[in-house]
């Protein structure tokens, strides 16, 4: 697993980053356990895509999730995270929820919300900053992308920025279905707006779109 630079020019990664959905209603005893099991499947979701940790940077802890920055090789192109990656971590986290004692399911079922976005990405001695991680966060934390996971049955509700849509998702590339994902989001950073497609499965596309567009935030 290589280091990131110190101080530089910034690097171009792709960016992915969960949440813990309900994390802060758990025990702190709770959290540990989810935090560990997410990182291991988090890791083996990428392993199973061919994504090792020699290809990207160093995982950053962000308490109630986690963020990947994957370097910029063949061995790890952004469709292959939509492809392969993303798929197999629903699918290890649908298990894991299944084989869960039934009275401990609700503390310890887990369910996130994952962002695919890709810029560049700025390095200091205090780690990584930069405006295409501003985008990310805004994206993964936005209400409609927390409202689509309350409305899903599977454990991951995926957005991806507007960047990754046009130059991955719409071309249609083997195993990422451009018609399953919708344009429900708009951030704003620096000014600017950008737009957030969540991925929402095809039989139960009509019933989330409902239901989300219908969310109106908090005054």
């Amino acid at each position: 697993m290589e280091q990131p630079p110190a101080v530089g020019l910034a690097q171009h990664r792709a960016i992915v980053a969960l949440d813990i959905e309900q994390s802060t209603s758990r025990t702190d005893l709770v959290k540990a356990e989810l935090r560990d099991k997410v990182y291991e499947l988090f890791d083996g979701a990428l392993r199973s895509a061919g994504i090792y940790s020699r290809h990207r940077d160093r995982f950053v802890d962000r308490g109630d999730g986690v963020l990947a920055l994957i370097h910029p090789v063949p061995q790890a192109p952004k469709a292959l995270l939509l492809s392969h990656a993303i798929p197999a971590l629903n699918q290890t986290l649908t298990d894991h929820n299944a084989n869960l004692p039934r009275a401990s399911r609700p503390q310890r079922q887990l369910r996130i919300r994952v962002v695919v976005h890709a810029g560049e990405v700025h390095y200091d001695t205090h780690g990584c900053f930069g405006e295409a991680l501003d985008i990310a966060f805004r994206l993964l934390d936005d209400p409609r992308v927390k409202k689509a996971l309350r409305a899903a049955t599977d454990p991951v509700t995926l957005v991806v920025s507007g960047d990754i849509y046009s130059s991955v998702v719409r071309h249609g590339y083997d195993g990422i279905d451009q018609h399953a994902f919708c344009p429900l989001v708009r951030v704003q950073v620096a000014g600017n707006r950008y737009p957030g497609w969540i991925h929402i499965p095809g039989a139960s596309i009509q019933r989330h779109l409902n239901e989300i567009v219908e969310y109106r935030q908090p005054a």
